[in-house]
């Protein structure tokens, strides 16, 4: 398994925590190569080596789930691609989906030790900027945090008009007040005017609607060798969706049911 570059990373973390321990992920490189080589009598492959280092950061430090430098670097590691200095990737959503389902997976096998935060605005928006460039626009999981983003979510105000991006409020900002700060900190409604009542009546809207892509994607997770495709954006959306799925399950190394 070690000399095989198309090892996942989950079964590689897997076999060196029951060889060595979880103290292992501590373990500078040339150590687990040494130890590796030495124990099982065979060489191990150098996009191998990485995914263990990967996966060990990962478990290690939350850098990978709040920052997109070491998110991009690190996604490609875990798509079996060595990362350039000077080439910067274009993922696309399967390979997205790969990153974060692992990494995910990672921290759940370790139970309670050392659960994964959330993932950033940052990685957000990053993961919403990739999609939109492969022509996707609905994330289902595990990319669904990045939903928002993506589908253009935004708030309208049906008392003033205003308009803004959608951040799970549940007022106009501009009627109660909240962008009448001079700091970021103190911004939010005015508790007096929210009591008044101004600012309720909003509605939420999707600049890219995504409940046809969800309900079509649905039915080709459940039945794609009959489901009709049509011609349109977003069929096309929810076959690009399907491959995705497909291909994080195939890398991850996880068997999914259709």
């Amino acid at each position: 398994m070690y000399k095989d570059p198309s090892t996942p990373t989950l079964e590689l973390i897997k076999d060196v925590i029951k060889r060595y321990g979880l103290e292992c992920v501590e373990w500078e490189p040339f150590v687990f190569k040494q130890t590796i080589e030495a124990d099982t009598k065979t060489s191990i492959s150098k996009i191998n080596l990485l995914k263990i280092c990967a996966g060990c950061s990962i478990i290690n430090l939350d850098t990978y789930f709040n920052d997109w430098k070491t998110f991009q670097f690190l996604t490609q590691v875990l798509n079996n691609d060595i990362p350039s200095a000077v080439i910067t990737p274009n993922f696309t959503v399967g390979e997205l989906m790969v990153g974060v389902e692992t990494a995910v997976r990672l921290r759940k096998s370790l139970k309670k030790l050392n659960p994964a935060p959330e993932f950033s605005e940052e990685i957000a928006k990053y993961i919403a900027a990739q999609a939109l460039e492969d022509g996707i626009w609905y994330l289902p999981k595990p990319l669904d945090f990045a939903n928002k983003y993506s589908s253009m979510k935004k708030v309208i105000c049906k008392e003033c008009g205003y308009e803004e991006f959608f951040d799970n409020q549940k007022v106009c900002s501009n009627c109660t007040e909240a962008n009448t700060t001079s700091s970021l900190k103190d911004f939010k409604p005015k508790k007096h005017r929210v009591k008044k009542g101004f600012g309720k009546k909003i509605k939420i809207v999707e600049k890219n609607p995504t409940s046809k892509v969800s309900k079509k994607l649905t039915k080709l997770l459940i039945n794609p060798k009959n489901e009709e495709i049509k011609v349109e954006p977003e069929d096309m959306c929810a076959v690009k969706l399907y491959s995705a799925i497909s291909y994080m399950y195939e890398q991850i190394g996880v068997k999914y049911d259709h």
